[in-house]
């Protein structure tokens, strides 16, 4: 594997390893100003968790592969594969959790974007997978792994008023 892939992968992972850390923070200043924790608050800081966590389980596992020796070009297409299924699973289990804990929170309106772009890049997953229309690489699983890094924040940027709302005053 080239070490700028390498580079990048764990400098991912310590980035995603410092966000679960500070949406933690942000959980524990909550609660110290009075705020208790609804449904649609542990939805959330249960989400800023697991993605931090799968991206960094998932910028890690690529270097897993690669102590088996096996082929670069196998270590990505085994990588993508994986880590399309598991997006997919995740995200089919997200949906189902949050009509339960926090129905009519999302718009779809507000994040079209954001899932349009998932789509095209779990494709590139998919054909990475593959390996068509070129050999897997790099490319499209460091997209993959950045973009749920960055699906992550920007979700934390848009509630992080939600949690630093003082609490009502009686």
């Amino acid at each position: 594997m080239e070490s700028l892939g390498i580079t990048f992968l764990l400098a991912v992972a310590s980035i995603s390893i410092t966000f679960v850390g500070f949406s933690s923070v942000v959980v524990v200043f909550r609660q110290v100003q009075g705020n208790s924790l609804d449904a649609k608050h542990i939805f959330l800081v249960r989400f800023f968790i697991e993605m931090g966590l799968i991206v960094t389980g998932f910028s890690l596992f690529p270097l897993f592969l690669a102590i088996w020796s096996l082929p670069v070009s196998q270590v990505w297409s085994y990588s993508s594969g994986v880590f399309a299924l598991g997006h997919l699973g995740y995200i089919v289990g997200l949906f189902r959790r949050r009509r339960r804990s926090a129905p009519g929170s999302f718009s779809l309106g507000r994040n079209l974007l954001l899932i349009l772009i998932s789509i095209g890049v779990d494709a590139s997953l998919v054909l990475n997978a593959a390996g068509w229309p070129f050999s897997p690489n790099i490319g499209p699983y460091a997209l993959a792994i950045m973009w749920g890094l960055i699906v992550g924040c920007i979700f934390f940027v848009q509630t992080l008023s939600d949690f630093l709302e003082k609490p009502p005053q009686d």
